[in-house]
């Protein structure tokens, strides 16, 4: 209720009707403090020009975090998007160009002299008997004649004959490398990998070229690179739970069988390659794998003698005694 005197409605009106000039209305007076009127709010209670007090945002100011963060919110789903995509593109590729290209590695040959590091190939470490006789029957050894048989497998698989040539990589190892075999990895998806007994760790893939078994096969090369990146993967994740550093660079050798023929890897797996294929993103420094064809007499007849000729024989198995010193190579950097 206003405290002006003759400030009602009646009073403040003319007879006609009309509002009386503003000098006519008598000065109000100032109503004392604390009667719940705005004009009674002392200066330190008025809200600042900023709104609030110092430390609460302004409205523009939250509008802008707000703006702000479903902007990341959509950044972040476009990624995620992008990343999809170009998964399921690599999931339905059967190309090693396609796949490979999308994380950033890069095939290279390589001469044995450069791939081995070594002049000239070592003599294998094997039975002589491996090296003279060219059939199983001539074989004294038991384990040197399963060798040759399952290597006469392995070049003449019969008709939906899957194991062949993992028996036979089998056998080769556990002749060759004194180390613990483990058969098929289906965490990898390679068919012979050697491992540490006491470690537990991945030191050699062996991947099966299909190409004579199936009309689409999937490229071995990526499948071998794939099953690297994976036991780099597993190795980590196991010493984060024991509570050790984990690695940031591993070189894993690797082989790929068409019968028995070979074609030798060293597949460098770094951490960002692992993270960059685990988030489905491009690497951005390039991933180089090289590689080593062994020269043989005869190229031409590589796929359909395999080992079998004597001459093979011992070039393909002096490779298998270079590739010893990559085994179990760990590079900390």
């Amino acid at each position: 209720m206003s405290t002006c005197a003759g400030t009602g409605s009646d009073s403040v009106r003319s007879a006609g009707g009309r509002a009386p000039p503003a000098s006519a209305i008598p000065p109000c007076q100032e109503p004392p403090p604390g009667d719940g009127s705005r004009r009674t709010r002392s200066r330190a209670h008025r809200p600042r020009a900023g709104g609030g007090t110092q430390n609460r945002p302004s409205r523009t100011r939250r509008i802008v975090e707000q703006a702000a963060a479903v902007e990341d919110e959509w950044r972040l789903r476009r990624m995620l998007l992008t990343s999809a995509m170009l998964m399921r593109k690599v999931e339905r590729s059967r190309k090693s160009s396609l796949e490979l290209h999308a994380y950033n590695i890069v095939i290279k040959s390589q001469d044995s002299a450069t791939f081995f590091g070594v002049k000239t190939l070592p003599q294998p470490t094997v039975a002589r008997e491996l090296l003279d006789n060219l059939a199983a029957k001539d074989m004294e050894s038991d384990a040197n004649y399963k060798l040759l048989y399952y290597m006469d497998l392995a070049n003449n698989p019969a008709p939906r004959e899957e194991s062949a040539v993992v028996d036979f990589a089998t056998h080769l190892l556990t002749l060759d490398i004194p180390l613990a075999i483990c058969g098929q990895d289906h965490y990898t998806k390679t068919d012979v990998c050697v491992v540490d007994s006491d470690s537990d760790d991945t030191l050699l893939l062996i991947q099966e070229d299909k190409a004579r078994k199936t009309r689409r096969p999937k490229d071995p090369e990526a499948q071998l690179i794939a099953g690297a990146i994976a036991a780099f993967q597993r190795h980590n994740y196991r010493t984060r739970y024991h509570r050790r550093d984990p690695i940031v660079h591993k070189m894993i050798p690797g082989i790929t069988l068409l019968g028995t023929s070979p074609v030798f890897y060293k597949i460098p797996v770094t951490t960002q390659l692992a993270q960059s294929v685990e988030l489905g993103l491009y690497p951005s420094e390039p991933t180089i794998v090289h590689t080593h064809l062994p020269k043989l007499a005869r190229p031409s007849r590589r796929l359909s003698e395999g080992m079998k000729p004597l001459d093979n024989r011992a070039i393909i198995l002096s490779c298998f005694e270079a590739l010893k010193k990559f085994v179990n190579q760990w590079t900390i950097v």
